[in-house]
């Protein structure tokens, strides 16, 4: 993967999480237990939008301001 930056970092996917994030739609519920990779694949899911926004502002100089991301957790 990309950082925003552009610069590479190493995270393979595991099975379930490289299936959620070909999932077109657009909310997912991911549960599952304690170990499940959960906020692992909470962080690398919003990187590809996030980078996408980025590369847009550089561009055009505009901010982004359809670029919103929830992430929700029981605890924070």
């Amino acid at each position: 993967m990309k950082a925003v930056d552009g610069s590479n970092f190493a995270w393979q996917p595991l099975p379930i999480q490289r299936f959620a994030m070909a999932c077109p739609a657009r909310e997912l519920l991911y549960g599952g237990e304690k170990g499940g990779a959960k906020t692992s694949y909470l962080v690398a899911s919003i990187c590809e939008l996030l980078g996408l926004a980025h590369r847009k502002w550089e561009a055009t100089g505009k901010k982004q301001f359809k670029c919103r991301i929830g992430v929700f957790r029981k605890n924070l």
